[in-house]
């Protein structure tokens, strides 16, 4: 009988101001560019369970991680001093603690996407492809390449991340970066595009981002 596959180890660590970052780094593949997958609300950690296969199946390691307050994650004692800028400077003190100082890849649905692009414009040069999917926010020019994502049926976010593309797409034309942002609208999907619209999300993915991974 061959041996049942290992369940993945979840971490914590502890932040600054005491709370903890629950985490889960792929073991392997070792030596691999790391993809972070970055939450929507009211999500946790296991939400991508069906989708770090396919990127460890294309040579990724993945790391996740849980919001505050959500997971294995602690909330703040003040909830009011979580705003986009906290988030995102708890992620750069877990990718500090680990050790890695670029991102292959940002992976974000959401809340996660808004997160993602946060980070990108404070901590430019470190995530060199950003995934956007399912959310409204500012351009991030800071990124090395970006491709957005959304549900045909997730209401009107189709149409407006169509601006957002355009407006990403001007933020890095005057950043002097070439090249067209894309937007991918997934058939018959709604604001978890990666959860309904799995089939064309895992085709996507993994052509965008080993794009050009050596």
């Amino acid at each position: 009988m061959s041996a049942k596959p290992e369940t993945p180890i979840i971490r914590q660590l502890s932040l600054p101001d005491n709370r903890l970052l629950a985490y889960l780094l792929d073991d392997s593949p070792q030596d691999a560019p790391v993809v972070l997958l970055s939450n929507p609300l009211c999500t946790n950690i296991a939400v991508w369970d069906h989708i770090v296969p396919v990127l460890n199946h294309a040579g990724l390691r993945t790391l996740r991680y849980d919001q505050p307050g959500h997971g294995d994650s602690s909330a703040p004692a003040d909830l009011t001093t979580t705003t986009f800028d906290s988030m995102v400077e708890d992620v750069a003190y877990l990718l500090d603690a680990l050790g890695i100082p670029k991102l292959w890849a940002w992976i974000g649905v959401s809340m996660g996407a808004a997160a993602g692009i946060f980070f990108a414009t404070s901590h430019p040069g470190v995530v060199q492809k950003l995934v956007v999917c399912d959310t409204i926010t500012c351009s991030p020019a800071n990124a090395g390449e970006a491709v957005c994502v959304v549900g045909e049926k997730d209401a009107n976010l189709p149409r407006t991340m169509e601006d957002m593309r355009g407006q990403i797409e001007e933020g890095f034309r005057e950043a002097g970066k070439a090249g067209k942002v894309e937007l991918v609208v997934v058939p018959d999907a709604g604001h978890v595009c990666f959860v309904d619209g799995l089939e064309e999300f895992v085709r996507l993915i993994p052509r965008f981002i080993q794009a050009e991974k050596k």
